[in-house]
């Protein structure tokens, strides 16, 4: 018998938030929350087949094929009791389309599409105060053209599916969070 599980997407441009409100959402209702970054870290680390396999590419420097990331996920979903919150991923409409694909195969689809709206002048200040090493103006600028062109129209694809709910992403930390709640509870 298949357990029916949430599944929601998060998505926004860089400095938004996502990684904060997707934790915050996913410690909340006690969720899974599943950054792709720390995924494929985490297969690598454990040696699995997918991990192996993603890790001869990053070993060259070169991007892990879509096929080996929606694979991951997919058996996390496959085996997954509670909700479970995607945090960077999918990031263009070739990937949403391939993990809706993978999806339907596991009797599984995603709930909500989550977009944390923000305003450019608080993305360069956000980016700007955290003091990471990619977050200096040139890096901050091409990271939003980059948004831009390949995640922006995610935003127009979900909507055609009726599963974006648009989060006025400007306020504090909290004001965000009770937002979310209001669209996700």
């Amino acid at each position: 018998m298949c357990r029916y599980v949430v599944i929601v997407v998060f998505l926004g441009p860089p400095g938004a938030g996502k990684g904060t409100q997707a934790k915050k959402l996913s410690d909340y209702f006690e969720w899974r929350h599943l950054s792709t970054g720390d995924l494929l870290r985490n297969e690598v680390k454990n040696k699995t087949e997918l991990g192996l396999l993603a890790n001869e590419f990053m070993r060259k420097g070169d991007l892990v094929p879509d096929s080996i990331i929606i694979n991951m996920i997919s058996n996390i979903l496959e085996n997954q009791n509670s909700g479970i919150v995607l945090d960077g991923f999918p990031r263009t409409i070739d990937q949403a389309k391939s993990l809706r694909l993978s999806l339907e195969e596991i009797s599984k689809k995603i709930d909500k599409v989550l977009f944390l709206d923000v305003e450019e002048s608080n993305i360069t200040s956000r980016l700007s105060q955290r003091g990471r090493k990619d977050d200096d103006p040139e890096v901050i600028l091409n990271r939003l053209r980059t948004y831009g062109e390949l995640t922006q129209p995610l935003i127009s694809f979900y909507q055609k599916e009726g599963l974006i709910e648009k989060i006025d992403g400007n306020g504090t930390e909290e004001n965000v969070f009770n937002n979310l709640l209001k669209v996700v509870a």
